[in-house]
């Protein structure tokens, strides 16, 4: 479903002002500075891939724990709550399917998926983070974590990336397909709409300062966590 965009108040306005830098810190890293180059190294580039599959997994999981934060009862904003989570769901199952062969037609073993996967701290410090707002947080503060704290630096840096990772073919290990690029395609433009969507959401829900302070916050701790793993990806497996 769509949802339509909103003036914002002035709390949003704020909201957008302060996580900026922190977008920032994501976007201008030297992990995905050196992938939306085309010069990353492939060990760090495969130990990305890996490594962050546990979060990309687990995101219809977080999504479905939203859904039952979502009050009882039939209204406008619980109604498009659940069927934006629900479409939503399906469609991030497909895309943990099409990272998993990107990641493959990389370079990272098939059977690297078949074991557990036990990411550096940092890493895992994110999907701890979303583990414990999805099973404690309100609606707009999973929506915040999940969907915006994520999804939106993953769109922006989806669309860094696809012009030049065609420089990465030839590679060692690495085998262009007709599918390999499915899941950076789909997040180049899927986020488009999807975020400002994520954000018209968080809006219907922190309807008090105190829920909006811990939107932000928690929107701020995604985020935040997000760029500490792309560091340690970039220092762990050079």
């Amino acid at each position: 479903m769509r949802i339509e965009t909103t003036p914002h108040p002035e709390w949003v306005r704020n909201f957008l002002e302060e996580i900026g830098p922190y977008n920032d810190r994501i976007m201008n890293g030297p992990y995905f500075d050196e992938m939306a180059a085309g010069t990353l190294s492939m060990s760090r580039f495969r130990g990305g891939l890996l490594n962050f599959y546990p979060l990309i997994e687990d995101f219809p999981a977080y999504m479905g724990h939203a859904i039952q934060k979502v009050p009882r009862g039939r209204s406008r904003r619980n109604d498009m709550a659940r069927d934006w989570l629900m479409q939503n769901i399906n469609i991030e199952r497909k895309h943990t399917l099409w990272y998993r062969q990107w990641a493959i037609d990389f370079g990272v073993p098939r059977k690297a998926f078949d074991r557990p996967i036990v990411p550096p701290p940092e890493i895992d410090a994110i999907n701890n983070f979303l583990w414990r707002t999805v099973s404690h947080g309100t609606v707009a503060e999973c929506i915040a974590a999940v969907n915006y704290g994520i999804e939106g630096p993953s769109g922006e840096w989806t669309k860094r990336v696809e012009p030049n990772i065609r420089k990465y073919e030839g590679r060692d290990g690495v085998t262009f397909r007709r599918s390999t690029l499915f899941w950076i395609k789909a997040h180049a433009a899927y986020d488009d709409m999807h975020t400002p969507e994520a954000l018209e959401l968080i809006k219907a829900f922190a309807t008090t300062r105190r829920e909006q302070e811990k939107a932000t916050r928690a929107a701020l701790r995604s985020m935040a966590y997000y760029a500490m793993a792309a560091d340690a990806c970039y220092r762990e497996f050079s």
